[in-house]
Formats: C-alpha cells, sequence, structure tokens
C-alpha cells in the first residue's frame, strides 16, 4: 500500500482490520471515488481511491460502523439482500468479513419506509443494526414488525431538537409483539411522534410510549391489543420527561427557560 497526495493505491492483497470507525461514511458515498484497478494497472481511471479489488475488510468488534447516511431523500427499506452488496458495488472492495461480528448503520434527519417485514429477533436482518434518530418512519400497509421476546421499535431525538415531528413512526401496517412482560415497548419515541392507523398487538406491556414533548395519536382506524397483561396493560403512555435530563425536546426548552428566564426560547415557542 502507498500513499500518493490525496490518493490511496492499494497495488497487492490488503486486509483492513477494523474495531472502530465508519466504512462507507456520507461524504464519501460516491462510486467514482473508487477504482477496482490499482493506478498502475492498464485501463486505470486515477481516482480518490485505488485498487479496491484488492481489499478485504474485517471486523474485529460490533462497533464498527458500516454506513452513515443523513439529511437524506426518502429511502424505501426492501430487506437485508442487496444492502451489504449495495456498499460492496459502491466501494468495489474484494469481501467483507464479518468475522462473526455485527455492525452498526445510521440514518439521521430524513424520510424512511419500511416495506417488507420486519423480524426484530433476527440477527442476520440489517434492519436491525440501523440506529436511527430525527427519522420519519412509516410502516407500510400490509407491512409486519414481529418479535416473539418482546422487542419493538425505538426512537430518540439528536441534540438540540426542539420539533417532535422530525423523530416519528407512522404505522400502517401490524406490530406484533410476543414474548412481553410489563415494561416491555411496542413503538417509542422520545421528544417524536406516533400516529397509529392500523394494528399494534401486543401480549403485555405498552403499546405507544412517548417523553420529552411527545406527541401519540391512535388514529380512528387504529387499534391496540394488550392480549394477557401480566398487571395492566397500558394502551398509550407519555411522560414529560425522564430520570435524566435530555439535551433536546422538552427538556431542553425547560433548561433554556431556567437559565435565561424565557429570553433564550425559540420565538415560536414563546407565541405558542
Amino acid at each position: 500500500m502507498q500513499m500518493q497526495l490525496e490518493k490511496l493505491i492499494l497495488q497487492k492483497a490488503t486486509t483492513i482490520n477494523m474495531s472502530k470507525g465508519i466504512i462507507l461514511p456520507q461524504e464519501e458515498n460516491n462510486t467514482a471515488f473508487y477504482s477496482s484497478k490499482a493506478t498502475t494497472e492498464a485501463g486505470a481511471v486515477p481516482t480518490k481511491y485505488n485498487g479496491m479489488r484488492n481489499v478485504t475488510i474485517k471486523l474485529l468488534s460490533d462497533d464498527v460502523v458500516l454506513k452513515t447516511v443523513n439529511n437524506h431523500p426518502l429511502e424505501t427499506w426492501t430487506g437485508s439482500t442487496n444492502f451489504e452488496s449495495g456498499i460492496q458495488s459502491t466501494m468495489k472492495y474484494a469481501a467483507l468479513n464479518k468475522n462473526g461480528h455485527t455492525y452498526k448503520v445510521y440514518y439521521t434527519n430524513g424520510d424512511f419506509k419500511i416495506a417488507a417485514n420486519v423480524d426484530l429477533d433476527d440477527t442476520n436482518d440489517v434492519f436491525n443494526s440501523i440506529i436511527m434518530a430525527n427519522e420519519k418512519v412509516t410502516i407500510d400497509n400490509g407491512v409486519s414488525i414481529t418479535s416473539t421476546a418482546g422487542k419493538g421499535l425505538v426512537q430518540g431525538s439528536l441534540k438540540n431538537t426542539v420539533d417532535n415531528s422530525k423523530t416519528a413512526y407512522i404505522n400502517n401496517g401490524t406490530v406484533n409483539i410476543s414474548g412481553a412482560n410489563s415494561s416491555s415497548i411496542a413503538l417509542r419515541v422520545n421528544h417524536g411522534t406516533i400516529e397509529n392507523n392500523s394494528l399494534v398487538k401486543m401480549n403485555d406491556g405498552i403499546g405507544l410510549y412517548g417523553s420529552n414533548g411527545s406527541k401519540l395519536h391512535n388514529k380512528s382506524n387504529g387499534t391496540i391489543q394488550i392480549t394477557s397483561a401480566s398487571n395492566h396493560g397500558v394502551g398509550m403512555a407519555g411522560f414529560l420527561s425522564g430520570t435524566t435530563a435530555q439535551n433536546y425536546g422538552t427538556d431542553k426548552l425547560i433548561s433554556n427557560l431556567i437559565a435565561t428566564s424565557g429570553g433564550n426560547l425559540p420565538s415560536t415557542v414563546k407565541k405558542q
């Protein structure tokens, strides 16, 4: 491997061992940045990363981030099948050796539609590696989100966010959570919005949960079923704040209010 000005040239088989870091950050997600050929090969067109077909990426921990996506247009999730191969196609590396590890994927500040069934218990489902914040997530009509281990969907907001519409779950499908207990939650947001237009079903726990200035709406065509609660099954529950104040949402507004006697609150909030 040699460095040449702003170009990376990999002329021989190279394994990149990663325990932390990002493989494909948002700003590098451009197929033109990567060439499968090294600059010394016939027909090569020099670019930023050259000789990528010589590269194997090997994971050494579960802390590596495979991809980051920020400020993005609507992304439609159709399943895990082409996710890893799509990244490999962009970067043109030879192989991703997961080495028995999982990875993380970050989606922030965008719209995300789930258009394929998701099993929240399946460690091979890439969707379960995705961490979201400030994402407006729509569960499509006919789609099922399931767990037999009491798992649900959860999402928080980014620092300094004071708009609960930015983080959202809109359920037009079916969320079916079994194996739950009284503390299990099907859909949860921290300073966000949940809109249920279809079915949220659990054997126990809380159907919709919001805190820190969240908005919960079970619409006229929405149903929440708690089928066999161990104590008191709850369809919807909302709390102003948790045990630890956050740096976004109502917690952030209250913090500003205390610090400035209201002088540092956004003008739109003052007018409400």
